[in-house]
């Protein structure tokens, strides 16, 4: 008798136990990295939101004008 490494629960086969734990991880890791590039874009706009406004307002109250190239 071997040991069975994978346990399997009533009325299923170790096929589609296998694929669902597949489809589970997948499923999760498609959500992780959807989540984490969410987060990424939201404050890559966040800062350059920021960093655009902060140029402007320095640029319209400096004493010197900008310089066009």
């Amino acid at each position: 008798m071997k040991p069975r490494l994978e346990t399997k629960g009533p009325g299923e086969s170790l096929t589609t136990h296998r694929a669902l734990s597949l489809f589970y991880s997948f499923t999760l890791l498609l959500f992780y990295s959807f989540t984490l590039l969410l987060f990424r874009s939201f404050t890559f706009l966040l800062f350059y939101s920021f960093a655009q406004s902060s140029t402007e307002t320095s640029a319209r109250y400096s004493w010197t004008s900008p310089s066009v190239s």
